[in-house]
């Protein structure tokens, strides 16, 4: 190759781009080898290249796969002679024909020290250095304001491929670093370009007592073209220890573990993992992004935080406020989680959380005293105890419009001084949940269901509120399936106290429906013992069981129907029987296992066996015991299928 052949995508070249040495142009460019005279990968580069160019002695090739196949850049360079660089130079470069540029480079660092730069903002003397390599370690800003700590900590001896993205017009740039084999994957959260004239350079540069003895470089590009994607790898961890350090370094073993959660979180990138040893961590404190209220811990990005041995091992504790000594409440209190942009958590213990009393945002500030789970977020095998928020959802609080998601956790003892003492859901799903023993001061103590919401295969039990209900209060459209709800209360001693106690469905013109449900043994003032329809056109309870439940004040024990709702129930089994709202129902004894022990499964002689209706969803369900939802021809009504035992006789009249 000679000089005049090293050329560059027209696209680029056109007025802003420029190599160092003599060039042309050609559209075609990118598409072979970047007018390298299709060097092979792993052939040592042609001079003239760069300047002051020193060829060492040949060694192993990168093991990645050439980012442009078989024809792509392939050029290999490697050295130990002192003084010597490598070079690849854009600039200036125009806004008006391209906002972004990207990088690429394999790199395997010598085993002697020094500073070697991998990304520059400016050619010449003493360029503004983003990238750089110094010893063991990889490192973001300039020379004279480096960071603590590497971002990625990298082994000599070692290939690593590092992949760029340059926002010209944000004047950022992000990417991340692979090691090979995809044992490790170090992201390079965005960083700021800050220069004027967008000149860019990588690897190397042209200043005084640079030393890349023994760094060698392969299959590098720049380009004003996505390149493709770099190689899969597992999620990147970052480790938690109580006897960690705090702050510094990217966690990223358990030698070098943060002290608190809230560092790693704030180390690592979106897709990461942050894996949290034993300990109750209740220190430090993030106010909620654009609101006033302290949390433990804000995790603003898609990272999983994961404990090592599950909730009664890893707690998460928040502050109770000390100038209300009631509540808790206040500007000095701090909530335990808040998630939003894709984040989970799971196998934590999260308690006295706690919000503010007054002021900020309803939603934001006073809810959700236990974690706040934004749309796309997940709260998995966790326990929410002992929280408590001044508005909504004391355990937790799924925002209005919400896709996110609580499951397989317990969420037992919360209050809150207004509604929902368990959770707020308002349009996420709660799964296979324990809600248990939670208060509502005003309305609901269990589970607000709203915006098209879903409960499905959840205890709901033993919690209370003021006026009802004291289970779940379904409003705005939503579903609650395979769930039981039982020994749930309401304050019959107080006047106002008319809301239905175990479910109540209020006023909505969205679909609201109970399906294969059993609500037992909940202890109402009015209104509705067991299940309560008040309004809307759309409401429907189908295949459940509605018994042995209680109200104080009128005959409506198990259902009430108000005579502005227009409500269907069919194939569910109540005392009396609701016959004159759907078809199938019946009004004999469920026959529980054993009500007084709150085991609500069926005995073989029940008459609620074989006697639901089948719907659509049922193919491959389960029940709440996560057994087959239909175990013969027909389902069960309520929230358990019944076993027969081996050899059990069944007699149909």
């Amino acid at each position: 190759m000679n000089a005049g052949s090293r050329v560059w995508k027209s696209g680029l070249a056109a007025g802003w781009l420029a190599i160092v040495g003599t060039m042309a142009s050609r559209a075609s460019d990118l598409n072979s080898d970047g007018g390298l005279g299709n060097q092979t990968d792993g052939v040592l580069l042609v001079s003239p290249w760069s300047r002051n160019l020193v060829y060492g002695s040949t060694g192993s090739q990168s093991p990645f796969t050439n980012v442009f196949a078989n024809n792509g850049m392939g050029v290999y360079w490697a050295t130990t002679a002192s003084g010597a660089w490598f070079s690849q130079n854009v600039g200036p470069i125009s806004t008006s024909t391209t906002s972004h540029v990207y990088a690429n480079l394999d790199v395997m660092l010598p085993s002697t020290g020094g500073f070697r730069p991998l990304l520059c903002q400016a050619s010449g003397v003493n360029p503004s250095v983003l990238l750089h390599v110094k010893d063991t370690g990889i490192f973001a800003y300039s020379l004279t304001n480096q960071p603590g700590a590497a971002i990625c900590a990298v082994e000599t001896g070692e290939w690593y491929n590092i992949q760029l993205t340059l926002d010209l017009k944000a004047n950022t740039y992000s990417g991340a670093v692979i090691k090979a084999g995809n044992s490790l994957r170090c992201p390079i959260s965005t960083r700021p370009l800050t220069y004027a004239d967008k000149s860019i350079t990588l690897i190397g540069a042209d200043h005084a007592g640079l030393n890349n003895g023994g760094c060698r470089v392969d299959n590098w590009l720049l380009s004003d073209t996505p390149l493709p994607a770099p190689p899969s790898v597992g999620h990147l961890t970052r480790y938690v220890a109580q006897a960690g350090q705090t702050p510094g370094g990217g966690y990223l073993t358990w030698a070098t573990a943060a002290s608190n959660i809230q560092d790693a979180v704030d180390a690592a990138a979106a897709g990461e993992v942050v894996l949290v040893s034993n300990g109750v961590y209740n220190t430090g404190g993030v106010k909620t992004p654009s609101y006033l209220v302290t949390n433990r811990l804000v995790v603003d990005k898609a990272v999983a935080v994961r404990s090592v041995n599950g909730p009664e091992a890893t707690i998460i504790e928040g502050v109770v406020d000390p100038s209300d000594p009631v509540d808790g409440l206040g500007a000095n209190a701090v909530r335990c989680v808040y998630l939003r942009n894709g984040a989970s958590l799971a196998g934590f213990t999260l308690t006295n959380g706690r919000t503010l009393k007054t002021g900020g945002h309803y939603q934001f500030d006073r809810a959700g005293g236990g974690a706040v789970i934004h749309a796309g977020c997940v709260v998995s095998n966790c326990v929410l105890t002992g929280n408590k928020a001044s508005d909504y959802g004391g355990g937790a609080y799924l925002p209005q419009n919400s896709a996110g998601t609580l499951v397989d956790c317990t969420v037992r003892n919360n209050a809150t001084t207004q509604w929902s003492g368990g959770v707020q859901n308002e349009g996420g799903t709660i799964r296979d949940c324990v809600i248990d023993g939670n208060y509502g001061d005003m309305y609901c103590g269990g589970v607000i269901m709203a915006f098209g919401a879903t409960l499905s295969h959840c205890v709901v039990s033993n919690n209370s509120s003021r006026y009802g209900p004291g289970g779940v209060y379904l409003v705005s459209g939503g579903t609650i399936d395979n769930c039981l709800v039982a020994n749930n209360a309401v304050n019959v001693s107080h006047a106002t106290a008319n809301r239905p106690c175990g479910i109540w469905l209020d006023a909505s013109t969205a679909p609201q429906i109970v399906d294969n449900c059993t609500i037992a043994n909940n202890r109402g003032k009015k209104n509705g013992g067991g299940v309560g329809f008040t309004g809307g056109s759309s409401n429907a309870m189908r295949n459940c069981i509605v018994w042995g439940n209680t109200d104080a004040d009128d005959t409506y024990s198990n259902v009430y129907v108000s005579a502005a709702s227009a409500t269907v129930i069919d194939y569910t089994c109540s005392g009396p029987a609701q016959t004159a709202y759907g078809a199938g129902n019946i009004g004999g004894d469920p026959r529980f296992a054993d009500a007084g022990a709150e085991n609500f499964h069926l005995k073989v002689s029940s008459p609620c066996i074989n006697h639901g209706l089948n719907t659509s969803w049922m193919t491959n369900a389960v029940d709440l015991d996560g057994t087959a939802r239909i175990k013969r021809d027909v389902v069960d009504m309520g929230c358990y299928e019944t076993d027969f035992p081996v050899g059990t006789a069944i007699v149909v009249r």
